[in-house]
């Protein structure tokens, strides 16, 4: 008994215990562990440059795995590249006493390839290991240095990298020569704490963060890296495989991408025979771009090439024109060509999608950027080319890539420019519901989407039939359906994708006597949002519009005469707007409704409000009409 007592005050203690041979130690505040999945005990990353190619990355840091929500933590995979090499790589366990579990042998380290299924080439290679433990919490130390011949890029560095995790200390330091400056952009820097100073020739910077509390992910919220501390890093001059460039503006960043693109190629005899065919068939520009951009997609796919210049430098058109694949940018720059032979300009193009994006414009970074699209300026308007996905309709980018700023990358060198704005993001539901007399509902429901709604809804058109239905079930708010037919169509020209579906239940109305309760929006009625348990810490974040239009035709069985039928209600607030209507028609009960929320941010103090317009919209979407023989 004794010694399960003393084993309990000992897991109790955890974060006063100091290990006896980590050299560090595993004390920290208990404040640290509240939302959090693990605790960084420290986290310390070096980057010291000593010429225009070289450069060396040294990190070390401990963290405190708390449960198995944290095992990905002691899951670790690291990345090199023949400019690159490992040269120390090291992890230690610890279990709740701070004493030493193991260490991980080299054996243990796999090395591999960095092909993952959708890459066809790669010059990357990765060593990974796994340091599991299976009594929580423990601890996983790892250290590691890499030694660079050449880059262009340093990691930016957040002093918290996720959801859930807390640091009790962590830090980013750079060491340059005053010959190859290293520059940096601070964003959220205001609890960050940073110091300058010298060790011998080289000048240092370091930012370091304290007592950093693990937070969770919130719904409408901004994007993670617009909530945290960053510091983006880049070298005001590099050299990478015989390749020099600066990053002092984005007019220089620009001339460098420009130097990649291989002007010495030919497309093969047959391309142009079928370009010239194109040409003589559509002489209208838009129209001959659109038809060489279907040309394009019809011949090549995609796949993931990490090879030249750290994979920044696109395949040679003619190697696409040869083989029919490549990733974004050999694709663009394919296009790119494509039209070039046709007599119609266009400019290779570099964006930040997704979570990624240039937000810095006077801070040069390649950081900022992820994929490469094309432009192309007509007199009257400028068309933008996603040339990665086959069945893409023409001048359109998905969800992601839109109104944001972009490189464009020219002879004079990098031009900022901002693609459009999404017009609108609608969402049109037109349903026929008929019931019969046993209460028994048959329904047919077609769905537009455009804007993000038509993003969010495309990869139902790649979908088999069994696959489509078994998604539409899972979607559907009614269980008990039993689907009939279900059908996807695009219409290239909008964009706009439409879903077709019919199907029949049995559960959901409610008969009483000679009456029966029928539900008048059950196959797309709005969601209730769940108040925030915890004190909302951003700001409500809409990045869209978002515009709900539908409209419900209920068929009354025979013998029946309707009782009761609500009137509809329109709910006005800053957040959006609620308005339905009610009519009955001949037999029918028609139903209409509009919803729609604002794009805007509004301070977090706003947010039960928000919830309360949402919830209201959702109730009042909930009514019932009264049927009786």
């Amino acid at each position: 008994m004794r010694h399960i007592i003393l084993i309990f005050i000992a897991f109790l203690s955890l974060s006063t215990v100091q290990a006896k041979d980590a050299g560090f130690s595993f004390e920290f505040p208990d404040s640290l562990k509240k939302n959090a999945d693990v605790v960084f005990l420290f986290h310390h990353t070096t980057f010291t440059r000593t010429s225009k190619s070289d450069m060396k990355e040294q990190v070390h840091y401990a963290v405190t795995i708390l449960s198995d929500r944290g095992d990905d933590y002691a899951k670790f995979v690291l990345g090199y590249d023949k400019f690159s090499a490992i040269s120390k790589l090291e992890c230690t366990l610890y279990d709740v006493s701070g004493e030493k579990i193991r260490k991980v042998k080299s054996s243990e380290i796999r090395d591999y390839s960095a092909y993952d299924g959708f890459s066809l080439f790669s010059d990357n290679r990765l060593k990974q290991f796994t340091a599991l433990n299976s009594t929580y919490p423990y601890t996983v130390e790892i250290t590691y240095e890499i030694n660079n011949q050449g880059f262009f890029a340093l990691s930016t560095w957040y002093p918290v990298s996720d959801y859930n995790e807390s640091y009790k200390e962590t830090s980013v330091t750079v060491k340059f020569p005053s010959t190859y400056p290293i520059l940096y952009k601070e964003k959220n820097c205001q609890n960050i704490k940073k110091d300058e100073y010298s060790e011998g020739n080289l000048t240092c910077i370091s930012w370091r963060g304290e007592g950093i509390k693990a937070f969770e992910w919130e719904r409408y919220s901004p994007n993670f890296s617009d909530q945290v501390a960053s510091v983006s890093l880049a070298p005001k001059e590099f050299s990478f495989d015989n390749s020099e460039g600066g990053l002092e503006s984005w007019k220089s960043l620009g001339n460098w991408n420009y130097g990649l693109l291989e002007t010495n190629y030919q497309l093969t005899e047959k391309t142009k025979q079928e370009l010239d065919q194109l040409k003589v068939k559509f002489p209208e520009k838009r129209e001959l771009a659109k038809q060489v951009y279907k040309y394009m997609q019809s011949k090549t796919r995609y796949v993931s090439i990490q090879l030249g210049i750290g994979g920044v430098k696109p395949f040679s058109p003619q190697l696409v024109d040869e083989v029919g694949y490549g990733d974004c940018k050999a694709l663009s720059y394919y296009t790119k060509s494509l039209l070039n032979y046709v007599g119609i300009s266009s400019c290779y193009t570099i964006i930040g999608v997704n979570d990624r994006k240039i937000e810095f414009l006077e801070f040069a970074c390649l950081n900022q950027m992820n994929h490469a699209i094309l432009c192309v300026p007509f007199e009257t308007d400028t068309v933008w080319l996603e040339c990665t996905n086959q069945h893409a309709p023409f001048n359109h980018l998905f969800s992601g890539s839109t109104g944001r700023k972009a490189l464009l990358v020219t002879a004079e060198g990098g031009k900022l420019v901002t693609t459009y704005e999404p017009e609108e993001n609608r969402q049109e539901n037109t349903a026929q519901v008929k019931v019969n007399a046993k209460g028994e509902i048959s329904c047919e429901i077609s769905t537009q989407n455009t804007g993000s709604f038509y993003d969010q809804e495309f990869s139902k058109l790649f979908l088999s039939d069994k696959e489509l239905r078994e998604e539409i079930l899972n979607e559907s708010p009614v269980s008990d359906i039993a689907i009939v037919s279900a059908k996807v169509e695009q219409h290239e020209e909008i964009p706009e994708l439409k879903v077709s579906k019919s199907f029949v239940t049995r559960n959901i109305v409610t008969k009483s006597g000679n009456r029966m309760f029928v539900e008048l929006s059950p196959f797309m009625n709005l969601g209730r949002m769940a108040a925030q348990k915890t004190v909302r810490r951003n700001p409500i974040y809409i990045e869209d519009q978002s515009v709900y239009e539908d409209q419900i035709i209920l068929t009354l069985p025979e013998g029946y005469t309707l009782e009761f039928c609500p009137t509809g209600k329109t709910i006005e607030s800053e957040f959006g707007r609620y308005q339905s209507k009610i009519e009955s028609i001949n037999g029918q009960v028609v139903f209409h409704r509009t919803f729609v929320i604002n794009k805007a941010t509004y301070p977090r103090e706003k947010y039960p409000e928000f919830v309360t317009f949402v919830n209201s919209a959702a109730d009042a979407d909930k009514c019932k009409v009264i049927m009786k023989i």
